[in-house]
C-alpha cells in the first residue's frame, strides 16, 4: 500500500490531500487502485518518461501538516502532470525507485531500437529506389 498525492485542479488555493492506494507498476504505467481487488483510480503513463523524471525524495516534496502519508517520497513527472507517491517506509521507497529506473529507462531504450529499426527500414528502401531519388530525399529530409 502507498499513498498518492490528490490535488484539486482549476482552483487558485486547491486543496491537495494525501490518500492510499494499491499501486501496480507494469511495464509501461503505473495503475493506482482504492484497495487490491478494488475500484481502478487511475493510470500514470510512463512510456515518455526517463529516469530522470524520477526523483526521490525531491527538495519540494517534504511532509507538511498531519496527513497519513510518510515522508519517503517519489515525484513522477510525465508531459502532463507531475505526481507524487509517498511509500510506508525507505526500503520500500527504494525499491519502488529502482523499479521506476529500471522500466523508464528500459522504455528510452525500446525508443531507441524502434528508431534504429525504423532508420535500417528507410536504408533499404533506399537500396531499392534509384540513386537520383534517393539523393533528392535525403537532400529534402536535411
Amino acid at each position: 500500500m502507498m499513498f498518492k498525492k490528490g490535488s484539486k485542479v482549476g482552483h487558485l488555493f486547491g486543496r491537495s490531500n494525501w490518500k492510499p492506494r494499491f499501486l501496480v507498476l507494469t511495464t509501461d504505467a503505473i495503475l493506482y487502485y482504492t484497495a487490491p481487488g478494488g475500484k481502478l483510480k487511475g493510470k500514470i503513463d510512463l512510456t515518455k518518461c526517463s529516469p530522470s523524471d524520477i526523483e526521490e525524495m525531491p527538495h519540494d516534496g517534504f511532509k507538511t501538516g498531519t496527513s497519513a502519508s510518510s515522508i519517503w517520497r517519489i515525484s513522477i513527472q510525465t508531459p502532463g502532470r507531475r505526481y507524487m507517491i509517498a511509500a510506508t517506509n525507505p526500503g520500500e521507497m527504494n525499491v519502488w525507485f529502482d523499479d521506476l529506473q529500471k522500466i523508464t529507462a528500459h522504455g528510452s531504450c525500446r525508443s531507441i531500437d524502434q528508431v534504429d529499426q525504423m532508420r535500417q527500414a528507410v536504408r533499404q528502401a533506399r537500396l531499392r529506389v534509384p540513386k537520383a531519388q534517393a539523393v533528392h530525399d535525403s537532400v529534402c529530409a536535411s
